[in-house]
C-alpha cells in the first residue's frame, strides 16, 4: 500500500512539473541560451564589450549585441541579443536568431515546421497568426508573416518571415525571437523616443 501511495505521489508530482514547464518561456532556448540568462555564462566581459553593437533605436536604454561573429552558431545564420544598458550582469532581455531564405514559400515552410515543434512543447500557450507591412519600409512593399506566442508571464515568442522588398536591400530572414515583457514594452512604448 505504501508503495502505491508513493507511486501515485511520484506520478502527480512529475505530471505537475511537466505542466508548469509547459508554459515557461525560459524552457525554450535559441542556440543554447534563453532570456533572463546572463551573457557572462557564455562570454567574457571583454568578448561582450568587443562584440558588434547594433543600436538601432533613438532611446538607448538597451544594447543589442550582434554575436554571430563570436559564436559558433549551430542552427541559425544570425544572432542578436539585448541587455539593459548598464546591467553589470548582462541579463538577456531578448534573443533573435535568423535563417536566410531565398523565396517566401521556403520561409513559410520553415515557420510551419517551427510552429509545429513549438505547439507540441507549449500546447496551452495562446498564439496568433499575423501579417503586416514592415514599418521600416516606407514604400509598404515589405511584408512580415508571423506567429506570436503569448506566455502567462507577459513574455513573447515570435516566429517571423521577414520578406523585404528589393528596394530595402536587406537580407530576407526567417526570424525567431524571445522577448521579456519589459523589453517588449520598451519596443512598443519607448524605443523611438
Amino acid at each position: 500500500m505504501l508503495i502505491k501511495v508513493f507511486f501515485v505521489f511520484f506520478i502527480i508530482t512529475f505530471t505537475f512539473q511537466s505542466w508548469t514547464k509547459a508554459d515557461d518561456i525560459e524552457e525554450f532556448q535559441i542556440e543554447g541560451m534563453s532570456i533572463r540568462d546572463s551573457l557572462l555564462d557564455y562570454f567574457s566581459k571583454n568578448e561582450i564589450k568587443n562584440s558588434k553593437q547594433v543600436n538601432q533605436y533613438p532611446n538607448d536604454s538597451y544594447i543589442l549585441y550582434a554575436l554571430s561573429d563570436i559564436m559558433n552558431l549551430k542552427k541559425y545564420d544570425l544572432l542578436t541579443i539585448s541587455t539593459k544598458k548598464n546591467d553589470k550582469k548582462y541579463t538577456v532581455t531578448s534573443i533573435s536568431a535568423g535563417l536566410r531564405f531565398s523565396n517566401l514559400d521556403e520561409c513559410l515552410n520553415l515557420k510551419k515546421d517551427f510552429n509545429d515543434d513549438i505547439s507540441s512543447i507549449f500546447s496551452e500557450i495562446p498564439k496568433e497568426e499575423v501579417k503586416y507591412k514592415a514599418q521600416r519600409d516606407k514604400t509598404g512593399k515589405s511584408m512580415v508573416y508571423g506567429t506570436q506566442y503569448y506566455f502567462p508571464s507577459g513574455d513573447f515568442l515570435i516566429a517571423n518571415c521577414m520578406n523585404w522588398s528589393k528596394n530595402m536591400n536587406l537580407t530576407k530572414v526567417f526570424q525567431v525571437s524571445m522577448r521579456t515583457k519589459e523589453y517588449s514594452n520598451f519596443l512598443l512604448n519607448e524605443a523611438y523616443k
